[in-house]
């Protein structure tokens, strides 16, 4: 546990300043402040004396864009989100050990302090680094004002940038009207139905090589041609669009960008010095790894020290002991490999899974054990299923039963969810219904031995308070 501790010291060092260096450059090389939190709501450093943010709405709203200040989400979605990253981060497994590798509780009070301080910094940050850039982006393939000989990048003068992200596959241009320019900006559902088509088109050769069910796939292929020409008609004459389409472009040229590479590629978009861009990919290994150490350290010892020592095997040896923690971490990896490679959702949304699943089981549990003497085994344990269980359900019955695809019971849409609350935001009413579970069976149940609720009332009163005093 010593060692880990070191290494995630050395390589959270490494992630903050992968993540906050490039945003001090691009924040100064935008507004002129290389403060990224104070360049978000600066002026541009062109001198037009326009804000940063009004500026990204001109820009993306001209391309047909919603604005970007604009509220994408409904309000209690965007609140009950929040509230599941805040508890979650809380109820972290990984994170809540590594209050076991300090001295004192003075130490570990002074840690969680400096903790929240970093990780402000980091989530401060995050909006600054988004919105910078989206408007790098734009400003790279939109070179000057929309219809004009020069307004568009060349396709063959993409810059270097563009050439290494595209062999990923993350981020992708087609030239539809082969006008050798790439165009970027909202053509509706067009590009949506043309990729359809794509990959019917794609379906049937594969069935078609394959001796497979080659009618089948014909249909799909003429369905989607379908689509696609509806989805044409409207795009030549809705009043959104239509624009576009006077001046011979035939739909967004700019068919793929990955959310997962925006800040890898952002110090490149912003044409950073090189040392800058190897900081940030050390700092997406360094995350990697950190977050990988301490997870696989949190499962080994649940499963060999809590489970099998502390209630299965009370007996097993410390050898026996050390090869289930082996063990349990091999088939944590496999499990983790598995998901890296198929998986629910973009990086920030596994995030949000992860986040939401801890906020409902663990959360709970450290609150009322520290704020309630009444609570028990039973109740703290029946709480825990409960919440777990029903983000779980919920999390599976749109992503897909164990995010196996095409097991969805429902389309993970907003209509079809519950009081708007998207999976990635669940873990909150999950949360609700650990408390409520708990503290029910609780009360019917028997209480907790004395000297544990002396031992909850010691931990809320720190040592050497004094006596209360009249």
């Amino acid at each position: 546990m010593k060692g880990i501790t070191y290494t995630q010291i050395a390589q959270y060092v490494v992630l903050i300043l992968a993540y906050t260096v490039p945003a001090v450059f691009i924040s100064f090389n935008l507004t002129g402040n290389p403060i990224p939190q104070l360049g978000l709501g600066s002026t541009m450093a062109d001198g037009s004396g326009i804000y940063m943010l009004d500026k990204l709405d001109q820009v993306i709203t001209d391309l047909g864009f919603k604005a970007y200040t604009m509220q994408n989400d409904s309000t209690i979605n965007v609140f009950m989100l929040t509230m599941t990253l805040m508890i979650g981060t809380a109820g972290l497994p990984h994170v809540i050990i590594r209050f076991f590798t300090v001295a004192t509780v003075k130490d570990a009070r002074s840690s969680a302090g400096w903790a929240l301080i970093f990780i402000a910094l980091l989530y401060t940050t995050a909006p600054a680094v988004g919105a910078m850039a989206r408007l790098n982006l734009v400003n790279t393939i939109q070179t000057g004002e929309i219809g004009a000989a020069d307004s568009n990048l060349a396709m063959d003068a993409r810059p270097q940038w563009m050439a290494n992200w595209e062999k990923t596959g993350l981020i992708a241009f087609q030239d539809k009207n082969g006008d050798g320019k790439i165009q970027y900006y909202n053509d509706g559902a067009l590009s949506k139905a043309q990729a359809d088509l794509g990959a019917a088109e794609k379906a049937l050769k594969e069935a078609q090589d394959k001796a497979g069910d080659t009618a089948a796939a014909q249909a799909k292929v003429d369905a989607a041609k379908t689509a696609a020409d509806a989805a044409m008609t409207k795009y030549m004459t809705d009043e959104k669009t239509k624009k576009f389409a006077d001046l011979g472009w035939k739909g967004n040229e700019v068919t793929k960008v990955d959310n997962d590479i925006m800040v890898l590629a952002n110090p490149e978009i912003a044409q950073l010095p090189n040392w800058v861009i190897a900081l940030v990919a050390a700092g997406g290994i360094a995350a990697a790894l950190s977050t990988a150490a301490g997870l696989l350290l949190a499962i080994a010892s649940s499963v060999s020290h809590d489970l099998m020592k502390g209630i299965f095997t009370p007996n097993i040896s410390e050898k026996s002991e050390l090869m289930a923690s082996r063990i349990a971490i091999t088939i944590a990896i496999i499990l983790a490999g598995y998901m890296g490679m198929n998986p629910p959702g973009f990086a920030a949304e596994v995030v949000a899974l992860a986040f939401g699943l801890a906020a409902s089981s663990i959360f709970p549990v450290l609150m009322m054990g520290i704020f309630s003497k009444r609570m028990n085994t039973a109740g703290a344990i029946s709480g825990m299923l409960a919440g777990i269980g029903l983000t779980l359900l919920y999390i599976f019955w749109f992503k897909g039963w164990f995010f196996i695809k095409g097991t969805e019971m429902s389309p993970n849409v907003a209509a079809n969810w519950f009081l708007g609350i998207s999976p990635e935001a669940f873990g909150t009413v999950g949360a609700i219904a650990n408390f409520v579970v708990a503290f029910v069976v609780s009360r019917f149940t028997p209480a907790p031995p004395e000297h544990i609720q002396h031992l909850v009332e010691d931990v809320r009163v720190p040592r050497g308070a004094g006596a209360a005093t009249h």
